[in-house]
C-alpha cells in the first residue's frame, strides 16, 4: 500500500534521502493566494514513511488553548 501526498517541490529532495524533515504536506492538492504561491508535487509514501512525517509534526498546545479561549468568548 502507499500513501499520496502533496509536498513543496523544494522537499523532494529531503524525502529521498530518507529525511523525515518535510513540515508541510497536504492530503489534497492545496490552492495558495498569488502571493503565497509554492510549486508543489504529488508523492506516494510508504506507511512507515507516512507516519514519521505524522511524529514528526510539531504540537503546540499554547497556541490550541489561545484558539480555545477565543472561540468561546471568555
Amino acid at each position: 500500500m502507499r500513501i499520496h501526498i502533496w509536498i513543496d517541490k523544494d522537499d523532494v529532495t529531503e524525502l529521498a534521502k530518507g529525511t523525515s524533515k518535510i513540515e508541510e504536506f497536504w492530503y489534497r492538492k492545496p490552492s495558495f493566494p498569488v502571493k503565497k504561491h509554492k510549486d508543489t508535487v504529488m508523492v506516494s509514501i510508504t506507511p512507515g514513511q507516512f507516519q514519521l512525517l505524522l511524529d514528526n509534526q510539531e504540537v503546540d498546545d499554547t497556541q490550541d488553548d489561545i484558539l480555545m479561549d477565543q472561540g468561546f468568548g471568555d
